[in-house]
């Protein structure tokens, strides 16, 4: 009867001493990203104790226009997920503390990082931008068929310059393109003379 009883004892403690534990860390506490662009974590889900059960991930705490995707977002400890942040050009720039949850029947647990979002240098975000690279072309087509048209050439430069003032109205814009028109049309009179 005393190993029966002592038998039921371990037992017991054994059941109450290793319920079911984990933790999420992610890896880093500091992650930098810039507009339109993005940023991967690694998280990593621990058995702490007990037996292994589903764990669900969430993220909360991004800024505005901000999108996530963590896979997987079910694991089941010792695990590890990836956490992939994607801004865009309207996310606001600062610092976030963005959380990342594990949540397991009753049982959450979550870790916090500091996000940086960064603004786009303006030289990056006019050469990501389609309109832009369309202007450039056009403008250098125009100096590249100025001497066989002078019309169509000096044309299509003039209405690149015009474009580009009313689309991108910086200093830089312009001095991008003016620079693109004169060495297509310096190497034009070099191969043409």
């Amino acid at each position: 009867m005393k190993k029966l009883l002592l038998a039921l004892a371990m037992l017991l403690f054994v059941n109450i001493g290793y319920a079911f534990d984990f933790s999420v860390d992610v890896e880093k506490d500091y992650y930098s990203v810039m507009q339109s662009s993005n940023v991967v974590a690694n998280v990593n889900i621990n058995l702490i104790s007990g037996t292994a059960q589903a764990v669900t991930l969430s993220v909360s705490g991004l800024p505005s226009n901000t999108n996530y995707s963590i896979i997987p977002s079910v694991v089941t400890p010792p695990s590890s997920s990836t956490l992939t942040i994607s801004t865009t050009d309207d996310t606001p720039t600062g610092n976030y503390t963005v959380q990342v949850c594990g949540n397991s029947d009753s049982i959450t647990r979550c870790d916090s990082f500091t996000l940086e979002v960064k603004e786009t240098p303006a030289l990056m975000k006019l050469l990501n931008s389609g309109a832009f690279i369309f202007i450039i072309v056009m403008g250098s087509v125009g100096a590249l068929v100025s001497r066989a048209s002078p019309f169509i050439g000096y044309s299509l430069m003039v209405l690149s310059l015009v474009m580009l003032a009313i689309k991108y109205p910086t200093v830089m814009a312009i001095m991008i393109l003016s620079i693109a028109m004169l060495i297509v049309y310096a190497i034009v009179r070099l191969l043409f003379r």
